[in-house]
C-alpha cells in the first residue's frame, strides 16, 4: 500500500487528471443511474396484498326489450355472482367497479384536512375506492388489517356509515403520528368541510404496481360516487392455494363464457390479476418510460466505459518505466498488476467520494429522484426510497459498483500487459 501511495504521488499530474475525469464521470452517473434505480426498485416492491392468485371477471350486460326491474336484476346479479364463488378452485370472490377497482390505474382523489406537527391545517389529497359490504372485499384481495384493530374479515362485512372510512397505514400515520390509536380519529373533507370517522385501517396497500402510491382510503359502496352501476361492475376471484391461475383461466374459460349466465348478466372477461395490470394504458407508459430511461443508461455506460478505459489505458502504458525499475528491485508480475489496478481503484475511490459529497450538497436542496411523477408523500414511512439518507446511501453503491467495473476493465489489460513486460526493455525504450 505504501508503494502504491508513493506511485501516486510521483505521477501525481497524471492522476489529478484522472480524478477529474472520474470525479465528473460520477456526478454525471449519479443524475442518470438514479431515476432508473427508482425505477426498477418501485417496479419490484411489493403491492401489500397477495396477487398471485387473483382473477379478474368483467360482467357483461345484455340489452333487454323489457328489461328486468331492480328487483329481479339485483337477485340475477347475486346468482351470478353465488355462481362464481362456487366454481372448483375459488376461494373467495368480490365485487368491484371495473374502473375503480385497485389494479385499474383510476380512482376518485379526494383531500383530507389534518393538523401538522407546527399546528397549521394541511390538505391531503387520498385516492378513494368504494368497499362493497358483505363481500370479502379485503379477504379476497389479500390486504391484512392493521394490528389494535378491526381484522380483515370484519372490515369486509362492517356496516359503514355515509361518513365512516377504512384507510392504510401510511394515511393514518401521515395524520395522526405514529401513536396507533387511530380508531375514531375524525378528518375534515376539505372540499364540503363535513368530517370523516375512521373505523377501521389496513397495512400499506400499492394499487399500482409502475407507482409507489400508497395513500388509500375507502368508503361503502352505497356512499361513494363510484357506486359501481351494473354495467361497470367486475369480479375479483381468490383461487385456492396451489393453483396457476393462467391455467385455470384456460381450463375454466369456456365454461364459464357459454354456461354462466343469469338474467341479463354475463362473463365477457376472464383474465388473471398479473394480465389485467400489465395491459393497462399506464402501465404500457410506465413500462415504456422505464425502458427507455434503462436503454439511455446502458448507452451512457457503454459510451462511459469506452471513455474511461481509453484514458485509462493510455495511462497505464505509460508506466512501462515504472514496472521496469520496479521488475529490477525484486518485484514480479503480481505486484506490478496489483500496483496499477490498485492505483486506478483508490483514484476512484477518492473522486466517487467527492462526487457523492458534492451531489449531496445538491440533492440536499433539490431532493433525490423518486421515479417518474409523484412526491415523497407517496411513500410508506418506512420505505428506503422515501428515507432520504437511504436513498442516498444504495444509489452511491451502485455508482461505486459501475464505476469501479467500468475501471478495473479499464485497468485489467494495459496492466496485465505491462506486468510482463522485460524490465531491461523498459528501461531501454524510455
Amino acid at each position: 500500500m505504501k508503494l502504491w501511495m508513493k506511485n501516486m504521488m510521483a505521477n501525481r499530474r497524471r492522476n489529478i487528471w484522472l480524478f477529474i475525469e472520474l470525479l465528473i464521470v460520477t456526478i454525471v452517473t449519479w443524475i442518470v443511474v438514479d431515476p432508473v434505480v427508482m425505477l426498477c426498485g418501485i417496479a419490484m416492491s411489493q403491492h401489500g396484498y397477495d396477487t398471485d392468485r387473483l382473477i379478474y371477471m368483467e360482467v357483461g350486460v345484455e340489452k333487454s326489450e323489457t328489461p328486468a326491474d331492480s328487483v329481479e336484476r339485483a337477485n340475477a346479479f347475486d346468482a351470478l355472482f353465488t355462481r362464481i364463488k362456487s366454481i372448483d378452485g375459488v376461494e373467495s370472490a368480490t365485487v368491484v367497479s371495473s374502473w375503480m377497482r385497485l389494479e385499474s390505474g383510476s380512482s376518485m382523489p379526494m383531500k383530507l384536512n389534518y393538523i401538522n406537527e407546527a399546528g397549521d391545517t394541511v390538505g391531503y389529497d387520498v385516492f378513494r375506492y368504494p368497499r362493497p359490504m358483505d363481500k370479502d372485499y379485503f379477504t379476497t384481495y389479500g390486504i391484512t388489517a392493521a394490528k389494535g384493530g378491526p381484522s380483515a374479515e370484519e372490515l369486509s362485512a362492517m356496516a359503514m356509515g355515509p361518513r365512516d372510512i377504512i384507510v392504510n397505514e401510511s394515511v393514518a400515520r401521515k395524520m395522526f403520528g405514529d401513536g396507533g390509536d387511530y380508531f375514531g380519529k375524525e378528518t375534515v373533507d376539505n372540499g364540503d368541510g363535513k368530517s370523516y370517522r375512521i373505523v377501521g385501517v389496513v397495512d400499506d396497500v400499492r394499487p399500482w404496481h409502475w407507482r409507489s402510491l400508497w395513500r388509500i382510503l375507502w368508503l361503502d359502496e352505497s356512499h361513494a360516487e363510484c357506486y359501481p352501476e351494473y354495467e361497470t361492475t367486475a369480479f375479483i376471484a381468490r383461487l385456492n392455494k396451489g393453483i396457476n391461475p393462467k391455467r385455470w383461466v384456460n381450463t375454466h374459460s369456456d365454461e364459464i363464457y357459454t354456461n354462466f349466465k343469469v338474467g341479463d348478466f354475463y362473463i365477457r372477461s376472464l383474465e388473471t390479476h398479473s394480465d389485467v395490470s400489465e395491459n393497462t394504458w399506464q402501465s404500457q407508459m410506465a413500462r415504456n418510460t422505464r425502458q427507455l430511461k434503462i436503454a439511455l443508461l446502458v448507452f451512457f455506460l457503454v459510451n462511459l466505459a469506452l471513455g474511461v478505459t481509453g484514458t485509462l489505458y493510455l495511462q497505464t502504458r505509460k508506466r512501462s518505466h515504472d514496472a521496469g525499475i520496479m521488475k529490477s528491485f525484486g518485484a514480479n508480475r503480481t505486484n506490478i498488476f496489483n500496483s496499477l489496478v490498485g492505483e486506478s481503484m483508490i483514484i476512484t475511490i477518492i473522486a466517487w467520494l467527492a462526487g457523492c459529497l458534492i451531489y449531496l450538497n445538491y440533492a440536499y436542496w433539490n431532493g433525490l429522484s423518486l421515479g417518474i411523477d409523484w412526491e415523497l408523500d407517496d411513500l410508506p414511512f418506512d420505505s428506503w426510497i422515501s428515507n432520504f439518507w437511504q436513498h442516498f446511501a444504495v444509489v452511491s453503491i451502485v455508482v461505486l459498483a459501475i464505476m469501479s467495473v467500468i475501471v478495473f476493465i479499464g485497468a485489467y489489460l494495459p496492466a496485465r500487459r505491462i506486468a510482463k513486460v522485460d524490465p531491461v526493455e523498459a528501461l531501454r525504450n524510455d
